[in-house]
């Protein structure tokens, strides 16, 4: 059985929960009778807005529900015995004390394959990350996604942080950090294939220097033209992409793109790139067409020097609203006999990362 009360549900998703229904839900699964049943598990919390004024008003609480919530999240996690994925999204406040999320390294499950954590509250300091990714539960782990709101760890603990890392995590192949936690010490000696990261740096280009996997696809978040120096420096850690992304060209010309992915030739089995547009500073759509580089005559271009590439996926940032956030339009430029372009369901830096491809918009 798998549970979610997200809207991004994949396959296998057959329950959505809203989030007034939670606390119920999280108490039932305590139950052996259902625990036992659970195999995929997915919950997002919303942002905290503090207690109720009602609540406030008769005295009866004067802190927000976030640490009960996770206090039941937590022992709901820890009765489920066959649970092999698991999607949690904190919106909760600051955790000043770092006292949340510690219950994953009491899971009870031995068949975790997929743990997927975004988390807003915490830091995940080095001692908190060793002691939940050191944990029994976490060593059958195949995909890793950890994305925190601290800060990052010091250059001075770094031979410690890898030292401590090498007997955790064997298994995992697909792996992605965030801005707020380095896990360069878990790509070196790990069979890594899929890997996303904030930006490249030699930390990182030393650790796939000793993967022990072929990297299939790779996603940098920024200063992604700093890979052309690693390539130029190594490029064996690379030889085997079938993916890249992502590019991020803001009112480029043609001729500055097929300059700039130039370097990527050497890329043999290059077959799909990711690439962030920006044509937000144009109003009218027709302005945007028209001073949009991406047209057949550039991927012609582009495809004689990556002679296999198939497929570009495109983001064109057009909106941004204080309210409402960034609007993406998402492309898929795809060749067969010719290049077409389709437009296709929002997709995610993850996605990218794995390999889920989006949908066509009819």
């Amino acid at each position: 059985m798998s549970i979610t009360n997200t809207k991004d549900r994949r396959p296998g998703d057959s329950m959505v929960l809203d989030t007034r229904r939670q606390p119920l839900v999280l108490r039932t699964l305590v139950s052996p009778r259902i625990a036992d049943l659970v195999t995929e598990f997915r919950i997002k919390f919303p942002y905290c807005v503090g207690p109720s004024k009602l609540l406030q008003s008769l005295l009866l609480v004067d802190r927000c529900l976030c640490a009960d919530l996770d206090t039941r999240l937590g022992k709901a996690l820890t009765s489920l015995p066959n649970l092999q994925v698991l999607h949690i999204n904190c919106l909760f406040c600051p955790d000043e004390e770092d006292t949340r999320h510690r219950y994953l390294a009491d899971l009870v499950t031995t068949s975790l394959r997929e743990l997927c954590l975004y988390c807003k509250c915490s830091r995940i300091r080095i001692e908190k990350s060793q002691h939940i990714l050191s944990a029994p539960c976490m060593q059958s782990v195949i995909t890793l996604d950890w994305i925190a709101s601290g800060g990052r760890v010091r250059p001075d603990v770094y031979d410690v942080l890898t030292h401590t890392y090498r007997k955790v995590l064997p298994l995992v192949t697909k792996l992605r950090y965030g801005r707020t936690v380095d896990l360069e010490g878990i790509v070196a000696g790990r069979p890594i294939t899929h890997l996303g990261c904030h930006t490249m740096k030699d930390g990182l280009h030393g650790a796939l220097s000793k993967n022990t996997g072929a990297l299939n696809r790779l996603r940098v978040d920024e200063n992604w033209s700093n890979i052309n120096f690693y390539m130029g420096r190594d490029p064996e850690p690379y030889r085997s992409l079938r993916h890249f992304g992502c590019f991020r060209f803001i009112g480029c010309a043609s001729n500055y793109i097929l300059k700039q992915m130039l370097p990527f030739a050497i890329l043999e089995h290059l077959q799909s790139i990711e690439v962030f547009n920006h044509t937000i500073r144009l109003s009218r759509t027709e302005d945007r067409e028209e001073r949009n580089p991406w047209k057949v005559s550039l991927l012609d271009s582009l495809y004689k020097q990556h002679r296999r590439l198939k497929k570009i996926f495109i983001k064109d940032l057009v909106e941004v609203n204080k309210l409402t956030g960034e609007k993406c339009d998402c492309f898929l430029w795809e060749r067969r006999e010719s290049w077409e372009r389709y437009s296709v369901s929002q997709f995610t830096d993850w996605d990218m990362v794995l390999g889920f491809e989006p949908q066509v918009v009819h």
